[in-house]
């Protein structure tokens, strides 16, 4: 069988998507053992009555702490997978017409490679740093598609990297 080929341009990319995967593995073991140890860890509860939604809410009001060490894995499973996405977004901008190192990005536009995550186009909008079209149109088009899968009515959207959003 013939070994895959990459571009290792995103080579970062995988290796912090992947220590996020394990880090998440990880946990998912921790919080199974911890489960077969106290499988309860609600400690108290109470109901009440929604007369608007015609139904009850159960409300809980103690819970068993949760392990420092499940604090500690969550953190680096967030940061792992911002730092996926900001590699990405750098592996990106080096494919395009302007890549970084080549002297047309000033240090202050490449220190400012990085895929945002938002709510809406605005917010994007605002927290674009890097000018439109720095990623190659084969990218940017992939980007759009991933961005017109993702609806309109999705809580949280990845922009795509060119900085153009599509419609919804």
């Amino acid at each position: 069988m013939a070994a895959a080929t990459y571009d290792p341009l995103f080579e970062s990319a995988w290796l912090k998507w992947a220590q996020a995967i394990a880090h998440t593995q990880t946990l998912e073991a921790h919080i199974a053992a911890w489960t077969r140890h106290d499988p309860d860890p609600i400690r108290a509860f109470r109901t009440e009555y929604h007369a608007k939604r015609h139904g009850f809410a159960v409300i809980v009001e103690d819970v068993a702490p949760m392990p420092v060490r499940w604090r500690l894995l969550l953190g680096d499973i967030a940061n792992n997978y911002r730092a996926a996405l900001d590699h990405l977004a750098w592996a990106l901008v080096s494919r395009g017409r302007t890549p970084p190192g080549s002297g047309k990005l000033t240090r202050k536009q490449e220190k400012a490679v990085y895929l945002p995550v938002c709510q809406d186009r605005k917010v994007f909008n605002a927290e674009v740093r890097v000018p439109t079209g720095r990623a190659p149109p084969s990218c940017r088009a992939s980007a759009e598609q991933m961005q017109q899968s993702s609806g309109r009515h999705s809580r949280t959207t990845v922009a795509p990297p060119s900085g153009r959003w599509t419609r919804f």
